[in-house]
This record gives structure tokens, sequence and C-alpha cells, in this order.
């Protein structure tokens, strides 16, 4: 990983973040309270919060792949674009 990182970060980058939406996924689908809400935000925050107080969990937390609020459109799904 730091081998790679050093000469592949942007690669490295798109890797991590598509791991930590998979983790928001997971503990959507794990708990309830998220459920409630029917957000992906709400387990996105919690689990940057949980990246801030227990970055040792996962290697990539460590080196500042922490999860982040992405901000999509809600007409992005579909495949139409945006005219301005």
């Amino acid at each position: 990983m730091y081998y790679y990182g050093k000469f592949h970060l942007s690669a490295l980058r798109q890797a991590f973040r598509l791991l930590n939406r998979r983790m928001v996924k997971w503990a959507f689908n794990k708990y309830k309270r998220f459920k409630r809400t029917k957000s992906l935000r709400t387990a996105m925050l919690w689990l940057r919060q949980v990246s801030k107080h227990y970055a040792y969990l996962f290697p990539h937390w460590l080196l500042g792949f922490r999860p982040s609020v992405d901000y999509e459109e809600p007409y992005e799904s579909r495949g139409s674009r945006t005219v301005l």
C-alpha cells in the first residue's frame, strides 16, 4: 500500500473512496437507526466520526483516506445531463 501510494496516489484515493462507500452501506444495513432516517448521509456522518476517534481500525484511515460527505445531484443516477 505504501509503495503503490507513492506512485499512484490517485488510484489509491479512488479505491479507498469506494471502500468507504461500501462501509457506509454496510453500516446503513446493519443499524436500524439509519434505516429510520432513510438517508445514507447520516450513516456517512457516523462513519466519519468513527474514523476520527478510531483511526487505527483501518490502515487507510491512518493514511488520511477518511470518509467524507459527497454531494451528489438527485437526478444524476438516471443518466440525464443538466442543462444550464
